[in-house]
């Protein structure tokens, strides 16, 4: 397929020619090319000079974040921290390889000062922003911030096929590698790509200050309480994402069919990268949206919308600013040659549409409505009778059962295998996030069951936001 691209430094010098025509100024009044472009030219140029790695590296665990960015800035170096929620399994593997790092990784991170956070409990918005820098279902995280405090990228990610298909140890270190060549350009200060620095001055802004907390707390009061009573008591991710939306919430300006599709994924507009390599695109998906914009197999993605890239998570943040609906991206690539490229790609209708199965904060929200029973476990697939492709679902009853579907008549020895004639096969949290995305409270359910002997029956009852209102 032709390549109906135009060349970055060609398209600027268009630019300031169509200037110079429209306004007569001489040649020397040409505007620069965007700060974001020369950086990136930087980026794709040689080697900066990079002082000596620290003799030894440490983890600073949990310390108030003014001490690690004195540190950073009497050393001249960035920070890399990360975020790392300990109760869940998710990630642990990641969290476990940079914690036990090999030589080579070791050699990196010597280059940071390091943090590592284990609660959400004292993240200060006004630092991390987690509203737009962090996708809170995710139990790993790790930011990239300069000595100031101002956040150069973000690396981290989670999809439907699990923990180990959006982040690499190599992919990380490939991070690094940008965000220091970024950090250590004598031109980095002049090129202020990066905003103010925050003002850190006074209490930090913890999500229990967020405006989302109050009415949240309320819907969820003995878990609130619990997080209040214990310092020691995790506040997980997953409940942050449900905080800072809980605005939206109130004033009835969420839309499930749309805005739980948050931190689209490269393959949303129809590439796949090479995820050790970090933004070298690996795959470009057959007449997607990067297809017909006539992205190729090999291209680098460096910027899109003007914002610099260090990793594939902040090409997912940047998509995660676009609309629901038509809208357009500009991606600033680079061919195997090494020739930059502006390309815009059209991008329609559902395009940040996924599989949300793995989203805790969906199969978790106080929106939509729970099927009424507390877990839903896999079943027996050959004892129900029904195909592989099909549901198979063993309710969960816990020590003490309670729900709508289990007052209509729902047996622990049952086989739940359609859910108002739809059998697709789900289970788990899976099931739980489609059943919040397809009902509502008030619906009426009919669940079509299997018993231990093999005899089929219906039950029918109307569903709540909760398991038993």
């Amino acid at each position: 397929m032709p390549r109906f691209v135009f060349p970055a430094a060609a398209l600027m010098l268009a630019a300031a020619a169509a200037l110079i025509g429209s306004f007569g100024s001489s040649a020397q009044d040409q505007p620069e090319r965007p700060k974001y472009m020369m950086a990136v030219d930087a980026l794709a140029g040689p080697a900066v000079e990079v002082p000596d790695p620290r003799k030894k590296h440490e983890w600073l665990e949990n310390i108030d974040m003014d001490d690690a960015f004195k540190l950073a800035k009497k050393e001249n170096r960035p920070v890399f921290a990360t975020i790392r929620c300990l109760p869940c399994q998710q990630c642990s593997w990641f969290d476990n390889a940079i914690m036990k790092a090999t030589p080579e990784l070791e050699a990196k991170l010597q280059n940071f000062v390091c943090v590592r956070i284990t609660t959400m409990r004292d993240m200060d918005a006004r630092l991390f922003q987690f509203e737009k820098y962090q996708d809170l279902d995710c139990s790993w995280w790790g930011y990239f911030f300069d000595p100031e405090g101002r956040i150069y990228g973000v690396y981290g990610g989670i999809d439907i096929s699990g923990d180990k298909s959006c982040i690499t140890v190599a992919g990380l270190m490939s991070a690094m590698d940008r965000v220091l060549k970024y950090h250590y350009q004598p031109q980095r200060e002049a090129w202020d790509l990066f905003g103010e620095a925050p003002n850190l001055k006074g209490r930090a802004d913890t999500p229990f200050k967020h405006d989302g907390w109050k009415n949240w707390a309320r819907e969820d009061s003995q878990r609130a309480d619990k997080i209040l009573k214990d310092k020691s008591e995790c506040l997980h991710c997953h409940e942050v994402a449900e905080v800072v939306r809980q605005p939206r919430f109130d004033k009835k300006k969420f839309e499930k069919k749309t805005d739980f599709y948050v931190w689209p994924y490269p393959q949303n507009i129809g590439v796949e990268l090479d995820l050790d390599k970090g933004l070298t695109i690996k795959n470009v998906i057959k007449d997607s949206a990067a297809d017909k914009a006539s992205i190729e197999a090999g291209d680098v993605i460096d910027a899109a919308n003007g914002q610099i890239l260090f990793s594939p998570t902040d090409l997912r943040r940047v998509l995660n600013e676009l609309p629901y609906g038509d809208c357009k991206l500009e991606l600033l690539t680079r061919d195997k040659a090494g020739e930059a490229m502006l390309v815009n790609v059209e991008l329609k209708g559902d395009w940040r549409q996924y599989d949300l199965g793995w989203r805790k904060s969906v199969a978790e929200a106080n929106i939509g409505a729970h099927p009424g029973f507390p877990w839903p476990l896999k079943g027996d697939r050959g004892k129900a009778g029904v195909k592989g492709d099909e549901m198979c679902i063993k309710p969960f009853f816990g020590k003490a059962p309670k729900g709508h579907a289990i007052d209509a008549g729902l047996k622990a020895s049952d086989q739940i295998i359609a859910v108002n004639g739809d059998t697709r096969a789900l289970e788990g949290r899976a099931f739980l996030a489609w059943f919040r995305m397809t009902y509502d409270p008030g619906d009426q359910i009919t669940l079509t069951l299997v018993d231990d002997n093999g005899n089929k029956r219906d039950i029918k009852y109307k569903v709540g936001q909760h398991i038993d209102d």
